[in-house]
């Protein structure tokens, strides 16, 4: 859905504009759903050029990145452009992605393609549905966060093995009687009296 801007109701001083719309983050929907976003926006006009600087924020849909259960979660950022009504000038469209050209005869600026951008540098690399996701088992595909892993799985990696059975000594020795002197005695070498 469009969020467009009217330039023509911004002529002599700045105006406040409230858009929402639903949007969907391009590439992502296997991770992120449909999400209700805002955008509060404030329009500077100068001369042939108007200043736009935008705070987003919306409400998505999420799949756990660890363990798939669905969750709801905020992203939210800003950003600012400038929108020149002619070329020339000290701003170049060319040399910034903040600078936009508006078509000859055009009196209006989609922001759309800005607040998606805004979102996806908001979103976090693992989307989590808590910070202490413990995911799911590879063995038996339980998630670990709402059940015990069922299966049994001693097929290690055979990379780790001498770990393990140094580990299986360690335990083993820990549990023998330890042949010594007991405590609070000492041996010194000699003979015991009798």
């Amino acid at each position: 859905m469009p969020m467009k801007i009217h330039l023509l109701q911004v002529k002599d001083s700045s105006r406040d504009f409230h858009l929402e719309a639903d949007i969907e983050l391009p590439g992502l929907a296997d991770r992120v759903g449909t999400g209700h976003v805002t955008a509060d926006v404030r329009v500077n006009p100068s001369g042939e050029r108007w200043y736009v600087n935008a705070a987003v924020e919306g409400s998505f849909p999420f799949t756990c990145d660890r363990c798939g259960a669905s969750f709801s979660g905020r992203l939210a950022g800003d950003f600012m452009l400038v929108v020149l009504a002619k070329a020339g000038g000290d701003l170049d469209p060319e040399d910034s992605e903040e600078v936009v050209l508006l078509p000859s005869g055009v009196q209006e600026i989609d922001i759309g393609e800005q607040v998606r951008e805004t979102l996806l540098l908001a979103l976090p690399m693992r989307l989590l549905c808590r910070e202490d996701c413990r995911g799911l088992c590879p063995g038996c595909g339980a998630n670990l966060n709402e059940e015990p892993c069922v299966c049994h799985r001693e097929d290690a990696d055979p990379r780790w093995g001498s770990l393990q059975e140094l580990k299986r000594k360690l335990e083993t020795a820990e549990a023998a009687p330890a042949a010594g002197p007991k405590p609070n005695e000492v041996d010194d070498g000699r003979p015991e009296e009798a």
